[in-house]
């Protein structure tokens, strides 16, 4: 066993003198005093960072950039895409759907025989999801938010 060197250092809440190794480079004796020192900073940081609201990404701020975005201001005005791009992008959306996977169907009941049509990595969520015994009820608040917020972005998988 090796015998490292401790350092002697001093509580930044409380004062109190403590050990520790170089290399942790603690500045509290605790984690209650780390806690104190905290709350008092992250106030002070708050309130310096509530003034200055462009970093936010309100809605104001997204139609403001959106604006300044539109017409001739876009990046891309004017360019017209060639054969090649277009078909680099097609390529790259291919290898997405590839992706994804094929659709597969999946077994949400067997006695009364429910079968829904999902992709690859989806039947694979169904099938951890089957698998959690018991499920707290964050858990299925979680998901009905979830479903709530993508609902629009769900496509109809054709047969």
């Amino acid at each position: 066993m090796t015998n490292k060197k401790k350092l002697r250092n001093k509580c930044k809440t409380c004062g109190r003198k403590f050990f520790t190794y170089p290399s942790q480079k603690r500045d509290f004796c605790n984690r209650k005093c780390f806690a104190i020192y905290w709350k008092k900073w992250r106030n002070s940081w708050g309130t310096s960072f509530a003034k200055n609201k462009h970093w936010l990404h309100t809605q104001e701020y997204k139609d403001k950039f959106s604006k300044m975005r539109m017409g001739e201001n876009n990046p891309m005005f004017g360019r017209k895409q060639s054969e090649e791009e277009r078909e680099k992008h097609s390529r790259a959306m291919k290898k997405i759907i590839k992706k994804t996977g094929l659709p597969q169907n999946h077994h949400l009941s067997y006695d009364p025989e429910i079968i829904v049509r999902v992709f690859r990595k989806e039947h694979w969520v169904f099938t951890m999801l089957d698998r959690f015994n018991p499920i707290s009820e964050g858990l299925i608040k979680g998901l009905r938010y979830w479903v709530r917020k993508n609902k629009n972005r769900a496509i109809k998988i054709k047969n």
